[in-house]
C-alpha cells in the first residue's frame, strides 16, 4: 500500500467544511422559522442555566479522568500523552462522544473544543491542530447520533430505520476513501512481535462484518422490543394499549413507587451506531494522518495499527461509553433543539391571547 495523496492539512479542511455546511443549513432553516412560525431561529444553541451545567460537568470531568489517571501513574500516563497525543485524545474522546449523545452536534462540538484546550493545558499535553479538529469532530458526530434519537421521537422503528441509513452512508463514504488508497501490497508490522498482514480484502472484511453486525444487532432489538411490546399490550391492554412507551408508573404490592425500567434499546442501539461512526471516521481513517506528523511512522503504518486496534477499541468505548449514558440519559431531560428556538410569543400569538389589546387598553 501505498501512501496517500491526501495530506493531513486537506483532512482537516473536509472536516471544517462540514462544519459550514452545517451552518449553512442552520442558516436555511433561521429563515423558514422567520418567514413560516414568524420566530427567531438561532444559527448557534443558547443554553439554558440546565443547559450550561450540563455541559460544564460533562467537561470538567473528562478533564478531572485525564488528571487522575496522570496523578495516579506517577507523571506516567503525562509522559504517554506528550509521546503519543492520540492516545489523550482517545481517552478524553470517551466524554465527548457522550456529551454529543446527550446535547447534539453544535454543542458536542463546542465540549470536544474545550475538552481537548483545557487537557492540553492541565497535563501539559502536545497541542495539534489535527487533534484539536478530531475531538471536535467526536462531538459532532456523536451529537447526529442525537438528531437522530430526537427526530425519531423516541419512535424504534423510526431509530432503525434512520440509523440504518446513517451507518450504510458511512460504509459507502468509508469504501470511497478506501478505493482511493492504491494496495500495491499489504502491509507489513513488525515490532515485539510478528503482526498479520495488513490487505485491502482483510479491511473491506473487518468493516462490511461490523457494520452488517451493528444494524442487524439494532433491528434484532427491535423486533425483541416490538414483541415484549405486543405481549404486554395482550396482558394489560389498559396500561400498554397506546404508544410504545412501556416506562410507565407503576407500584410494588405494599404501595411503594417502582423505578422506572431504561429502555435498553434507546440506550445500546445509538451508543453502538455512536461508537461504529467514531471508530470508522475519526480514528481509522482520520487520526493515522496527524498521528504520523508527531512520530517517525509513516500514515500507512499508523492506519494498519488503527485497523488492528478497531474490534479493540469498539469493545474498550462500549464499556465505558454505554453504561454511563444508559444511566445519565434518563435524569437528564434534555431537548436541545429548544436552544435554537426563541421562546418569546411573536405579535400574532401575542394577538391571539390577547396580550397585545390588554396592553393598548
Amino acid at each position: 500500500m501505498e501512501t496517500t495523496s491526501i495530506s493531513s492539512v486537506q483532512i482537516v479542511l473536509i472536516v471544517l467544511a462540514f462544519f459550514v455546511a452545517l451552518i449553512a443549513v442552520a442558516t436555511v432553516k433561521k429563515v423558514f422559522y422567520k418567514l413560516r412560525y414568524k420566530k427567531k431561529y438561532y444559527i448557534f444553541p443558547r443554553p439554558s442555566i440546565n443547559g450550561i451545567a450540563y455541559i460544564a460537568m460533562v467537561v470538567s470531568l473528562s478533564v478531572a479522568v485525564l488528571l487522575l489517571l496522570t496523578v495516579i501513574t506517577a507523571n506516567a500516563f503525562a509522559v504517554l500523552f506528550r509521546a503519543f497525543p492520540g492516545t489523550r485524545i482517545t481517552i478524553e474522546g470517551i466524554l465527548i462522544k457522550i456529551g454529543g449523545l446527550l446535547f447534539g452536534p453544535f454543542t458536542g462540538i463546542f465540549i470536544g473544543l474545550l475538552t481537548d484546550i483545557l487537557s492540553v493545558v492541565m497535563t501539559a499535553g502536545i497541542f495539534h491542530y489535527g487533534y484539536f479538529i478530531s475531538a471536535m469532530a467526536y462531538g459532532l458526530l456523536s451529537g447526529l447520533i442525537k438528531t437522530i434519537v430526537t427526530y425519531s421521537s423516541n419512535n424504534k422503528f423510526k431509530f432503525s430505520i434512520y440509523s440504518t441509513i446513517f451507518l450504510i452512508v458511512i460504509l459507502v463514504l468509508s469504501f470511497f476513501y478506501f478505493y482511493s488508497v492504491s494496495f500495491n501490497h499489504p502491509i507489513k508490522l513488525n515490532f515485539f512481535i510478528d503482526l498479520p498482514e495488513i490487505t485491502f480484502t482483510m479491511i473491506i472484511s473487518i468493516f462490511i462484518s461490523f457494520f452488517s453486525l451493528t444494524i442487524g444487532i439494532i433491528w434484532l432489538f427491535y423486533f425483541i422490543s416490538w414483541r415484549r411490546q405486543m405481549l404486554l399490550k395482550k396482558l394489560n391492554p389498559s396500561t400498554f394499549g397506546e404508544g410504545n412507551n412501556i416506562n410507565k408508573i407503576e407500584y410494588t404490592k405494599s404501595g411503594k413507587r417502582k423505578k422506572p425500567k431504561t429502555d435498553k434499546f434507546l440506550t445500546f442501539c445509538p451508543a453502538i451506531v455512536c461508537v461504529i461512526a467514531n471508530e470508522t471516521i475519526i480514528n481509522t481513517i482520520m487520526m493515522p494522518f496527524f498521528d504520523a506528523d508527531l512520530s517517525t511512522l509513516q500514515y500507512t503504518d499508523w492506519f494498519a495499527i488503527r485497523i488492528l486496534l478497531f474490534i479493540p477499541m469498539i469493545v474498550f468505548n462500549m464499556v465505558f461509553i454505554y453504561p454511563v449514558y444508559s444511566i445519565v440519559a434518563p435524569l437528564i431531560k434534555y431537548n436541545y433543539r429548544d436552544d435554537f428556538i426563541d421562546k418569546t410569543p411573536s405579535n400574532l400569538e401575542m394577538k391571539k391571547t390577547g396580550v397585545i389589546n390588554e396592553k393598548n387598553r
